[in-house]
């Protein structure tokens, strides 16, 4: 019967026998919305299904064929994008309240911001306060790094920047961001940190090297919280020892101490004491920036940090990134949307079947270029290397 299902809906190549927790996050994704669609009768919700899709083809396409069989959806998004493709019309919520309802024929993508937040663009550039020196020394350096799906990958990081990574999903990201965290082993290759050569064996220790690695991982859920303790002791994980009088933890340094790292993310206090499990995704995903943040690393990777967070929450956690690299941190970030990479990177590194196929600055960086390096297509002179 599950096979049966999944190839009813286009999903033959997931070996129905697969262990859930072992498939990638899309295809978990992928078959909740299927038991949803094929289960649905009258009415089918879906709340930020793309949150874990780098694309849509699919899913509207399931979509579509629900709505010919008389299905009614409702499908709720802050990707304007998606919205227009797949609705008519929209209503638009903001604090729990109706806005407006509205025509998307007749609505711009900026009447609906300032709907959505009271802004007429989700995707201002702001100027940074300082670029990085083109000739600073490298805080990250990574040389021919291959294994886990990865081939001669090379590049770095300089302080005060922000380093976008460009790729469809599967590409071999997750593979770079978790060796970079210690968390998988390259099969060769050679890592820098400060200009030392290092070896990861876990967070723990990337967090100890040089200036310090913290990592945001992608599933906040199962990765990320523990969601049965506080939003505060969340926060404070990694440096417990500073919320502690001797060997007794202190709720008020506790609470300081994670404050003080929620500042930086815009979160609102109140939501500390909460057990992060009862928190929205935002205010989830701002805890766990705000801990990368805590720890004092200079160094962060962040693997799709804004994803399945609405408008608001991603402006915050944009400030921030800046803030740190103002400030002279330096971040690697990947993205599922591209408006966030050409909006925060100054440098971007695309990615396609685990090697790097372009490297692009600031003024290079647009959709069109993204999109096109992410598919293997490439200039002449870049293609060395690269599979056909």
């Amino acid at each position: 019967a599950g096979a049966e299902i999944l190839a009813r809906h286009g999903l033959e190549r997931i070996d129905p026998a697969a262990e859930v927790a072992k498939l990638a996050l899309a295809d978990r994704q992928r078959i909740e919305i299927t038991r949803a669609i094929d289960n649905a009768g009258q009415v089918l919700i879906l709340d930020e299904p793309t949150a874990s899709l780098a694309e849509t083809d699919w899913l509207f396409d399931q979509i579509r064929q629900a709505t010919r069989r008389g299905v009614a959806v409702l499908y709720i998004s802050h990707r304007l994008a998606e919205v227009r493709e797949i609705c008519t019309e929209a209503t638009v919520l903001r604090n729990g309240t109706t806005i407006a309802s509205v025509d998307l024929g007749d609505a711009s993508d900026g009447d609906i911001f300032e709907m959505m937040v009271g802004r007429k663009s989700a995707h201002e550039r702001k100027p940074r306060a300082k670029r990085p020196a083109s000739d600073a020394p490298a805080r990250l350096a990574v040389s021919g790094l291959s294994g886990h799906d990865l081939h001669d990958m090379s590049f770095d990081l300089r302080p005060g920047e922000i380093l976008g990574v460009a790729a469809l999903e599967g590409q071999g990201q997750q593979e770079l961001f978790r060796m970079l965290a210690g968390l998988e082993s390259p099969h060769s290759g050679r890592i820098e940190v400060d200009g030392t050569p290092v070896k990861l064996s876990g967070p723990r220790d990337a967090l100890k090297t040089g200036s310090g690695i913290a990592y945001l991982p992608e599933e906040r859920k199962t990765e990320g919280i523990l969601s049965g303790l506080s939003a505060a002791t969340n926060v404070v994980l990694p440096v417990m020892g500073q919320a502690a009088r001797g060997t007794l933890i202190s709720q008020g340094r506790e609470m300081s101490v994670a404050q003080a790292a929620a500042d930086r993310v815009e979160m609102n206090p109140r939501y500390l004491s909460f057990p992060i499990g009862d928190l929205s995704g935002g205010n989830q995903q701002k805890a766990l920036i705000a801990r990368t943040l805590a720890t004092g690393a200079k160094t962060l990777l962040l693997f799709d940090p804004s994803r399945g967070v609405d408008v608001g929450t991603k402006q915050s956690i944009y400030a921030a990134i800046r803030a740190f690299a103002d400030e002279g941190g330096a971040v690697l970030f990947y993205s599922s949307e591209l408006p966030e990479i050409v909006q925060l990177a100054d440098r971007c590194l695309a990615f396609y079947v685990g090697r790097i196929t372009r490297h692009f600055e600031a003024a290079e960086i647009t959709e069109q270029s993204l999109v096109a390096a992410m598919l293997g297509h490439v200039a002449p002179e870049t293609t060395e290397g690269v599979p056909a």
